[in-house]
């Protein structure tokens, strides 16, 4: 898993103090002493955050850190303690998208079980099931979808989760969306459809099992 700690030392910081960064440094590394010690010290940094150098735009903050490491012991202290449950970074991503977006499924359940919002959108569209595709065999698929997660949501630019788990690509995911009403003929807006999307971006349709249900590439001219 790419450390999220990582790209904000590549990104940069700026007005965090010292305390929030190993607030959020802690809550990504599962560090729950560290993060109790921190928050008693002082409760308001459980809704702190970190900003790109020379901007006011926020890339992380500690509940998004923990739900990205999968640490759900530090999840529910958080929220316990007054953590935003749905609050943003700069990109329009909360704790959901990040716990999706890397698979952990425990963290997932338990975002939702706290009553995150499950079509909550990013800045250019994606929801938490747009992130989701690729990991643990789809059990992160299945607790979006059974929390009411929109399998047809669009990006800006079109693109369904089944869009994104084809090019991904993720056959058993692929068939897990279908099974729950994916439309396999939705186009985006360069005209592909999921298949259409695979042989772009992956040079080949890999669907062999679910074949028949991305049927075709391009919107037909005229």
């Amino acid at each position: 898993m790419r450390k999220l700690i990582a790209v904000v030392a590549f990104l940069g910081t700026s007005c965090g103090p010292s305390d929030t960064r190993s607030i959020i440094t802690a809550a990504e590394n599962g560090d729950l002493g560290v993060v109790r010690a921190l928050v008693e010290k002082d409760a308001g940094l459980v809704n702190s955050h970190i900003t790109a150098r020379k901007s006011i735009a926020v890339i992380l903050r500690p509940l998004h850190a923990a739900a990205s490491g999968g640490n759900v012991e530090i999840i529910s202290y958080l929220l316990d303690k007054g953590a935003d449950l749905n609050a943003t970074l700069y990109s329009g991503q909360t704790a959901l998208h990040a716990a999706a977006g890397s698979g952990k499924v425990a963290a997932v359940a338990l975002l939702l079980k706290r009553g995150a919002k499950v079509d909550a959108r990013e800045r250019t569209g994606e929801t938490a099931l747009h992130r989701a595709p690729g990991y643990d065999d789809g059990a992160t698929i299945q607790a979006l979808l059974a929390a009411g997660a929109d399998v047809n949501a669009r990006t800006e630019d079109g693109s369904t989760p089944l869009h994104v788990i084809a090019a991904a690509p993720d056959v058993a995911g692929a068939a897990e969306l279908c099974s729950r009403g994916a439309d396999p003929q939705a186009r985006d807006k360069a005209g592909l459809t999921p298949a259409g999307r695979a042989n772009s971006e992956s040079g080949t349709v890999t669907f062999a099992d679910v074949r028949i249900s991305l049927p075709s590439t391009r919107a037909a001219k005229g």
